[in-house]
């Protein structure tokens, strides 16, 4: 029999903020039915963001945080990419695509005039630097430089997989600690609720892995 102290991270997902039938169903096709689905639904990777004063502070091919200001708005026809003209700081051009029918949303994004950081793969298209479907747009206040990256399923962003994570970190329990305390000085391992934490905000900490993989939580 599960103990109580375990029912708030085995609870369905539609019951955490933000989740309707929706959201509900690109996570049912990642098998994410519960928030410890989402607790054990781990990064494969790291976005490594360079932040940069001026575009030409910036490496061509790499992931970029910079604050510009849009300027225009351009589209060849309905068919053709939407763009958002910028300039950084320097004044220099940036160009913001678009793919598909996201031109009334960029414009609600990105309206002309108004400082963004903007945050995405810097690449050159022609003479021109561009980031297609930046990753982030927000106020000018900084973003993290590190971004863990998850397996996705269309409808489900990373920006909004990451807020259901943190209510499910929210949901789990401080434990009693099964393992034992020699073994886990030996293997510096932390507690399994900093092991999740910690794996999330970096997949690449080993021994918080090493420490998750000792973990078997029943559902029944």
């Amino acid at each position: 029999m599960r103990p109580d102290i375990l029912n708030p991270i085995f609870s369905e997902v539609e019951l955490l903020k933000g989740v309707g039938p929706g959201l509900a169903k690109p996570l049912a096709r990642l098998g994410l039915a519960r928030a410890v689905d989402l607790l054990f639904h781990l990064p494969t990777g790291m976005i490594e963001r360079q932040v940069v004063e001026t575009l030409d502070d910036a490496a061509i091919g790499g992931h970029v945080s910079v604050i510009v200001t849009p300027v225009s708005y351009a589209q060849g026809g309905p068919r053709s990419p939407f763009r958002v003209q910028a300039v950084d700081s320097a004044g220099d051009y940036l160009s913001l695509t678009y793919f598909g029918p996201s031109g009334g949303y960029a414009k609600k994004l990105l309206p002309l005039g108004t400082p963004k950081r903007v945050a995405g793969r810097l690449d050159q298209y022609g003479q021109e630097r561009q980031i297609v479907h930046p990753d982030v747009v927000a106020p000018e206040a900084a973003l993290p430089t590190r971004e863990p990256v998850y397996p996705l399923a269309d409808g489900l962003t990373g920006k909004r997989l990451q807020a259901l994570l943190m209510q499910a970190l929210e949901r789990a329990p401080t434990l009693a600690e099964w393992i034992e305390a020699s073994l886990l000085a030996e293997r510096d391992w932390p507690t399994w609720r900093e092991a999740l934490e910690r794996i999330h905000a970096d997949p690449r900490d080993e021994v918080a892995r090493q420490r998750l993989a000792r973990t078997s939580i029943s559902a029944s």
